[in-house]
Order: C-alpha cells, then structure tokens, then sequence
C-alpha cells in the first residue's frame, strides 16, 4: 500500500512538470498554479506513504491490533536442543529434528 501511495506522488509531481512545460509559453499563471498544486498533491501521497509505512512498522514491533484486525502469528516454542525458534504445531524442530522443546 505505501508503494501504491509513493508511486502515485511520483507520477503526480512528473504530471504536474509536464503541464508547467506545456502551459508555460500559453498561460504561465495557470502554469505556475497547476505545478504548485500538482507538487503539493505529490508530496503529500508521498507523505502519507510514508506514514503509513511507519504506523504499519510500529503496530509490529509492539504487536498491537486495532480492533478487527487478527494476530496471524502462531505461538512460538524454542527448542532446547538447539535454541530454534518455530511455530507451536511443528511436531519437532525443523532445524534439528528434536521434539523437545519450551513454550514462550
């Protein structure tokens, strides 16, 4: 989604220079409007790509979820044989082979 939103300021913003080259000889106050309000879009898709990159990366690292959303993640068990972690219905270690292991 954040590519969606930085892709889309990119093209606005390219969108907007090429009417400012294309209206500048014509009309160069609607030139100059249109670039400015072409750029401005851009920066803020920009923006708020970025934003959102930044809200999705913090939910993770502090395991926080909004109302509606589903922890996708399985428990995790640390095997004592070799300290891999993996998820809880493994039936052993996928790194060693060893069943043994703790819940955390």
């Amino acid at each position: 989604m954040t590519k969606l939103f930085r892709v889309t300021g990119i093209v606005s913003i390219g969108i907007a220079l090429i009417i400012v080259l294309m209206e500048l000889s014509y009309n160069p106050m609607r030139a100059l409007i249109a670039g400015f309000f072409g750029t401005v879009n851009g920066l803020a898709m920009i923006a708020l790509g970025d934003v959102i990159k930044d809200v999705n990366y913090l939910k993770e690292k502090l395991n926080i979820y909004l109302p509606g959303e589903v922890n996708k993640e399985l428990p995790q068990v640390t095997c004592f044989k070799c300290g891999f972690r993996y998820d809880f219905d493994y039936p052993k270690c996928p790194s060693c082979g060893s069943s043994e292991s703790s819940k955390t």
